[in-house]
């Protein structure tokens, strides 16, 4: 199983790893503008960039907006846009791959149908044959999920859209999302439509979903960690060869919710691997997340981006390195 730890950063950050640190690194970008091509240029010699994440934002009129390759209007576009400036940017520098993430629908006002159709359209358009594009599972979480869909969440999602793309997507496959969406889909099978109703609409009400969610994950923890791991082997035995890159942090589902502050990450998201502080833990379980990646392809270099995000640079840098030794300590 050839995984390898990779780095992630904006150009803030990514100039403060040492040479060693990691062999590549992932580039994170708020948005796309020109100063990209500078600030590129400027990168220390030993931080060699593997991949571009799809960035968060799209700016139309002087205004930013969440990117979405899925907006039928100008947004859209303008995701699209930018993303081919990316694929360019990485014909042009060598940089073999992009991360495509983030396309939602309102399904008030559209089918998942129309979505596939152009979201699969717009990923046609930006084919090159020198860039991987790898599209990211996304998470199924919270009382937004029963207007606003994301778009590939489920196994079912990247059947369809690996029947639309005739069998040649490539994958970036982000663990978080996958264990919060496999929990996350079980509760939503325990309740009724009527409870579904009673968690939209208020701040207090999202709250309490996730209380009565962690009421019904406790009782039944292990068991549906067992199915976790279990569906996870499934979905990598299935697209298997298919799968490009792994995203990993820690992540405690039983803080996922904001801070006092409201800003993200939520408390118990993108956490160090093995972080156990304050009442928050990392509950992935390792060895059986290990079992599930084995079942990877063994002929190729996978790299497994490590997406630690902490809000001080410094914590960042030494967090992401002892995330390293954590991981390289199970791999071995």
């Amino acid at each position: 199983m050839p995984l390898i730890p990779v780095g992630k950063g904006d150009f803030r950050l990514l100039p403060q790893f040492a040479e060693g640190d990691f062999p590549g690194y992932e580039l994170y970008l708020p948005e796309f503008d020109d100063k990209v091509y500078n600030c590129l240029e400027a990168l220390p010699g030993h931080i060699k960039i593997i991949s571009i994440h799809q960035p968060p934002s799209v700016r139309v009129d002087g205004q930013l907006h969440r990117s979405n390759m899925v907006n039928f209007g100008r947004i859209g576009e303008a995701t699209v846009f930018s993303m081919k400036k990316i694929v360019e940017l990485c014909h042009q520098r060598g940089i073999p791959q992009v991360v495509v993430h983030g396309a939602f629908y309102d399904c008030r006002e559209r089918e998942q149908q129309e979505a596939f159709s152009l979201f699969t359209s717009r990923l046609k358009s930006l084919s090159h044959p020198e860039v991987e594009l790898l599209c990211e599972n996304d998470a199924l979480w919270g009382p937004d999920h029963y207007s606003i869909h994301s778009l590939l969440c489920t196994m079912e999602n990247f059947l369809l859209l690996n029947k639309l793309m005739d069998g040649k997507i490539k994958i970036t496959l982000d663990i978080e999302h996958f264990l919060i969406t496999h929990y996350f889909t079980r509760f939503l099978g325990s309740i009724t439509a009527r409870d579904t109703d009673f968690y939209v609409g208020s701040e207090e009400r999202g709250e309490l979903l996730q209380k009565d969610f962690l009421s019904f994950h406790a009782p039944q923890e292990n068991v549906l960690k067992q199915t976790l791991y279990s569906s996870l082997g499934q979905f990598i035995s299935f697209f298997n060869d298919q799968i490009e890159m792994v995203h990993l942090n820690g992540s405690d589902f039983h803080n996922f919710m904001f801070d006092a502050g409201k800003k993200l990450p939520l408390i118990g998201e993108h956490l160090p691997l093995g972080f156990d502080q304050g009442g928050v833990k990392d509950r992935i379980d390792y060895g059986l997340l290990v079992v599930a990646l084995q079942k990877l392809p063994h002929h190729k270099n996978i790299p497994l981006v490590l997406e630690v995000w902490r809000k001080d640079p410094g914590e960042f840098i030494a967090e992401m390195r002892r995330s390293k030794q954590f991981l390289t300590n199970y791999l071995s």
